[in-house]
């Protein structure tokens, strides 16, 4: 039966989308999907056959599952825990199995609605735990085939409601046995758009609370290395392997961006004990207010600064601190706390691991290096925590520094920061091996080594500047990232993990970065976007990243940027519209002037046959537009595609005709290859089949509509002959 098929084919099909959500999610390792998915493939052929389990065994095998996956939770007894042990992949495996389970059964029709259930709740789980547009795929499909199924679905069960009623299924409306498949996907596809054309508006219009979706909320969340008070001397370099992906950010001048070095400013730590850095910023963190535009302002802009304002999507990781660019003015986002350190490294406040995006205004503004070259004055006695050295600090290092300073010549801070920077860069090279070592790892860098990271760079030029008098500090950030020209996003991955240098300068009142590290390290993540993968690898993040902006991380914020950019573009197109209207009548008048002869004879001859050719061009347009027109009809387009909607009509003339031919059939008359199913009916000398073909042939080879009456009429005479068959 070709309803009993769809329905097996849908009702399937919604499994193998719920499965598949959870892969997406990560959840069920491919070491479980795959098993499942041959093991819900052997359910499909085996389903209306007694291979199938009864329901005392689907109720057993249940009883034994459940306490199968606690035990496996517990103990790894069936090596199914390589991805996590985290709540949401246990759960995962255990509604996979209680699936497998029913399908493998003799079902029931409350059977399929616990299948139905089953599936939602997979769909469910996965949408909290992932934010690939790849699920934005399966959730699709996922509603298709369930409409599909429902739709089936409630037509089998009528059909069987028909059945203990003692009605016939040939008596029944026999157009539910013949619903051909493009019916369905019709049906699927048309229901899909309304659904999509219903919930987007609503999905754009309702108010976002609160972060992005569940994020890290089930597990430990990415702990990023280099944001906490305590970082230790080659962990970012460890770090630096890692290409996931930290944030996404947009920006507002890339031109400003180009002229100006590019770092995300993490958190900046003081104290150095020799083999680690941290912070002593608890001692004097502010809470930054909140203004009427819903910013919190974090500074005053200068006269001829640039200002670009970056926006942020971050992904779930196990810290409070925001990455900006040096010099932030403002930020906004979904917080409701943000605190400023004495540092100048900013944090927010709940911090739950979730996906969130933020926008912060910087201002890139070049110091003037003769003002920070005159800068001599006295450093506050609050700042000397920016020149403690070490316990057993290595006089090498101050002579080294000595040295330096004679070979540059430099006179002042400024310019001996420079120097030692320079030095550094060229003296020593870049390496993500950790080779420095010992109690000292900075002298053994300097000295023995002479290769190392970013982290033994930064804390080289800070001890030899500490050494000298001179205050600074290092910062924990990234570098610029790739940019990605398909999404128009920078791109920063845990391998862009970056330190430097700030120096401060007291009658400026400014720190001032400085970056030792030599340039190789700039390209620490290998560039490949000319190769194949490397493109697939491009657009495939500029999806993902439309995604988490549009969908996972689309607050208020982006509502109101959203509205604010319909609302722009509305104006820009009533404005154009009103622009060429004004230019036509401007055009048609001056037109006019000249060919009444406002500006002599010779004009008016010219615009006069101006006009004719501008008329005779719309004339020659519109004869070509209904020529096209014409060739369209004669090549029967329309109708070939209407064809495929009257092939039902077709269809459903031969369901009651072969219902004829069968009740005929019975009575002995069977129609010959030679005869026409009218000549057929004629010999039959039964009124009714005369009819009933009649009616066949209109529908068949006419394309005509029956009326409701003529099908009641039709039916009628089925039923009458199907009665006299039974009284004789």
């Amino acid at each position: 039966m070709v309803i009993d098929r769809a329905f097996r084919f849908f009702s399937y099909g919604v499994a193998y989308c719920a499965a598949f959500s959870l892969v997406v999610a990560d959840r069920i390792s491919w070491w479980v999907t795959i098993p499942f998915l041959l093991a819900l493939t052997l359910a499909y052929f085996l389903e209306g056959t007694r291979l199938q389990l009864s329901e005392r065994l689907g109720t057993i095998a249940v009883f034994c599952v459940v306490p199968m996956v606690l035990i496996d939770w517990r103990y790894g007894f069936f090596g199914f825990n390589e991805l996590s042990d985290e709540l949401p992949a246990r759960l995962a495996k255990l509604i996979l199995f209680l699936a497998l389970i029913k399908f493998f059964q003799r079902k029931s029709d409350r059977d399929w609605v616990f299948i139905y259930l089953i599936s939602f709740f997979q769909i469910l789980l996965a949408a909290g735990l992932t934010i690939s547009p790849i699920f934005f795929v399966v959730l699709i499909s996922y509603i298709f085939f369930s409409l599909c199924a429902i739709v089936t679905f409630e037509i089998v069960r009528a059909e069987k409601s028909l059945r203990s009623d003692g009605v016939t299924v040939e008596t029944a409306n026999t157009r539910s046995r013949t619903l051909p498949r493009l019916s369905l996907l019709v049906f699927g596809t048309s229901a899909l758009i309304l659904i999509a054309t219903i919930a987007l508006p609503v999905f754009i219009a309702l108010p976002r609370v609160g972060g992005a979706g569940m994020g890290s909320s089930f597990g430990s969340g990415a702990t990023l290395t280099g944001f906490s008070d305590l970082v230790r001397l080659g962990e970012i370099g460890k770090i630096q392997r890692n290409e996931e992906i930290v944030f996404r950010a947009r920006l507002s001048d890339l031109e400003a961006v180009k002229s100006n070095e590019l770092r995300w400013r993490g958190v900046a730590l003081d104290f150095f004990d020799g083999k680690s850095w941290r912070s002593t910023k608890r001692n004097g963190v502010q809470q930054v207010i909140r203004n009427d535009n819903n910013f919190f302002s974090l500074g005053a802009a200068h006269q001829f600064g640039t200002r670009v304002t970056q926006t942020i999507y971050l992904e779930p990781i196990s810290t409070d601190v925001l990455f900006v660019l040096a010099q932030p003015l403002a930020v906004r986002g979904n917080f409701s706390i943000l605190t400023r350190d004495r540092e100048d490294s900013f944090s927010r406040f709940p911090t739950n691991g979730d996906r969130m995006s933020y926008t912060v205004l910087s201002e890139f503004y070049a110091r003037d290096p003769n003002l920070l070259r005159r800068d001599f004055s006295q450093l506050p006695s609050t700042f000397d925590r920016y020149l403690q050295l070490n316990e057993g600090f290595d006089e090498r290092i101050a002579l080294l520094g000595t040295q330096i300073a004679k070979d540059s010549g430099a006179k002042n801070s400024f310019d001996y920061s420079v120097a030692v920077e320079s030095y550094l860069r060229r003296s020593y090279g870049y390496t993500l091996d950790l080779k420095a070592g010992g109690d000292s790892p900075v002298s053994d860098f300097l000295f023995n080594v002479r290769e190392g990271h970013c982290e033994y760079f930064a804390s080289a030029m800070a001890m030899i500047l500490r050494s000298k008098g001179i205050p600074t500090r290092i910062v924990n950030g990234f570098q610029s990232g790739d940019y990605n020209d398909a999404a128009g996003v920078y791109v920063v991955r845990q391998s862009d993990a970056h330190s430097w240098v700030e120096v401060y300068f007291p009658e400026e009142d400014v720190w001032v970065p400085f970056d030792p590290t030599p340039s190789a390290s700039d390209s620490s993540s290998i560039n490949d976007s000319a190769t194949i993968s490397g493109k697939i690898d491009k657009y495939w993040v500029a999806l993902e990243t439309f995604w988490i902006q549009y969908f996972v991380t689309f607050d208020n914020y982006e509502q109101r940027s959203l509205f604010r950019s319909i609302r722009n573009g509305a104006f820009e197109l009533q404005e154009t519209v009103s622009n060429l209207l004004t230019a036509i009548k401007l055009r048609f008048a001056e037109w006019w002037k000249q060919a009444r002869g406002d500006e002599g004879l010779t004009t008016s001859l010219l615009a006069i046959v101006r006009g004719l050719i501008y008329l005779i061009a719309f004339g020659l347009s519109l004869t070509v537009a209904w020529l096209t027109l014409r060739r369209i009809r004669k090549l029967k387009i329309f109708e070939a595609f209407l064809s495929l909607f009257k092939r039902q009509k077709s269809q459903n003339a031969v369901a009651f005709y072969e219902r004829l031919e069968r009740l005929l059939a019975r009575r002995g008359f069977t129609r010959a290859p030679h005869q026409t199913p009218l000549e057929f009916a004629y010999a039959t000398n039964v009124r009714e089949a005369v009819s009933i073909t009649e009616n066949y042939n209109r529908v068949r080879f006419g394309e005509k509509d029956l009326s409701e009456r003529e099908q009641n009429e039709i039916e009628t005479w089925l039923r009458s002959l199907e009665a006299e068959k039974k009284n004789g």
